[in-house]
């Protein structure tokens, strides 16, 4: 086992620590998880004008893209899935129905006041669309020049270290491990993160398509049923009629959640007719595209970039183990804590109420190791800039050290190697980990029968 452990033992407790500080002490059952680091270009954050003038705006863009991420988290590993927190929470609140009478005023005024917020949205400043903003503390994260909401964190783990505390979170293997860049990363490994140089990079056709992790449990078994009850009906109204269910349930569980908005409320804000909608909701195929071209990254600010960089990153990838376990690691972290106006708390913690074919507990299931598209929501991003890692590299680690795009979390594009002193640097800034907090039983009803 590498020395990396310790590592992210230091991070784990600076980064819970912080994110108490700002919590006024309580912190609930919010734990943190680690990602595969995201790169941040700071010219992200610059105008085109030709003072490349600092944009709180596109800061606020991109923080809201690039934490609209329902992820799967295992053993402290933060993975992105193809299911946007707004998305997911927009389908419950359209879907949102009293079980019974008793229940139906306070239902109805918290989705009065809930409703107005989730519709508002801000215009993008990159594109014809519009989204949800997500805003963060402290204010000036992605400024270079701030240095007040950043802690300095110096590692040394040059002996035996002590014994990993009992009741400690498991830590993914793969988290203690080089990452081998494939062969679309390798041309950009040593070039500084920027926006051109990200954009450089290409996405296969066949990994920028998303797929659902996993469909609606009621729903496949409301297909399997149909299918049986109608195995020789193929009129022309059942396959409109399914084919415009699906079209809808796909969009809603799209993660870039161009065709699922605040105008999904107005649409389908009654409860008949959205149950109208999904119950007979098969998942939709997409129509295979002929001869389609690579896909490029595009702006850092898009709705689904850090989904497009992830996937990137990741694919053909491969895992090296690290040989050295002695490391002195020298790192500046900001902890970024994240509010969502359009996000009612009210909501998700009323009793009471169901969304037609979705069973009770099927967005977020409090029973079965943080399951479902609504499972776990990021309330805390944090970030890291000014890496230097020290260690007593094997022959093995220099040559990954040459072809890697991580170190554990740590993303090494732009990395310099100085054999003199054994330091790896990597300059910039980049998101290596988040502090998540589990959802409760959402919906917390089964649909009536």
């Amino acid at each position: 086992m590498s020395g990396l452990e310790e590592v992210y033992g230091s991070l784990h407790d600076l980064i819970l620590e912080r994110f108490k500080a700002e919590r006024g002490g309580n912190v609930g059952n919010a734990f943190v998880a680690f990602e595969f680091g995201t790169p941040i270009p700071y010219d992200t954050f610059r105008l085109r004008d030709d003072d490349h003038t600092l944009s709180p705006e596109l800061a606020v863009e991109f923080l809201s893209q690039h934490a609209n991420t329902v992820p799967e988290v295992k053993d402290m590993l933060f993975r992105r899935r193809p299911f946007t927190v707004d998305a997911q929470y927009g389908l419950m609140l359209a879907g949102a129905t009293p079980v019974s009478a008793s229940g139906m005023e306070m239902l109805g005024a918290v989705k009065r006041d809930a409703e107005p917020e989730y519709d508002k949205k801000l215009g993008s400043l990159i594109g014809p669309y519009r989204f949800r903003p997500v805003y963060a503390t402290p204010v000036n994260w992605y400024d270079e020049a701030a240095t007040e909401s950043w802690t300095h964190l110096a590692i040394d783990r040059t002996d035996t270290p002590p014994p990993r505390p009992q009741g400690q979170p498991t830590l993914n293997p793969k988290l203690q491990m080089w990452r081998l860049a494939s062969e679309a990363v390798q041309p950009v490994l040593r070039q500084r993160a920027s926006t051109m140089t990200l954009r450089q990079m290409e996405l296969s056709p066949s990994l920028a398509q998303r797929e659902l992790v996993k469909p609606s449990r009621a729903h496949l078994r409301a297909a399997v049923a149909s299918n049986s009850t109608s195995m020789h009906r193929t009129d022309a109204t059942d396959r409109v009629s399914v084919t415009r269910a699906a079209a809808f349930r796909e969009a809603a569980l799209r993660p870039a959640g161009r065709t699922f908005g605040g105008d999904a409320v107005t649409r389908f804000g009654r409860a008949r007719d959205f149950a109208a909608i999904v119950a007979d909701g098969h998942v939709a195929q997409p129509a295979p595209s002929p001869e389609p071209a690579a896909v490029k990254i595009g702006s850092l600010v898009a709705l689904d970039a850090s989904w497009k960089i992830a996937v990137l990153l990741d694919a053909g990838a491969k895992q090296q183990d690290v040989v050295t376990n002695r490391f002195s690691i020298q790192v500046d972290v900001c902890v970024v804590s994240l509010y969502r106006p359009w996000l009612s708390d009210a909501l998700l913690s009323l009793p009471g109420w169901f969304v037609p074919g979705y069973d009770k507990g099927e967005f977020s299931d409090r029973t079965n190791e943080l399951d479902g598209p609504f499972a776990v929501l990021p309330t805390a991003c944090i970030l890291i800039r000014n890496l230097n890692i020290t260690a007593q590299w094997s022959e093995q680690d220099h040559a990954a050290i040459e072809n890697s795009v991580n170190l554990g979390s740590f993303n090494l594009l732009g990395r310099s190697f100085d054999r003199n002193s054994a330091t790896l640097t990597v300059p910039g800034m980049q998101s290596i980990a988040w502090v998540c907090e589990p959802m409760p039983l959402l919906p917390p009803e089964n649909p009536l029968s």
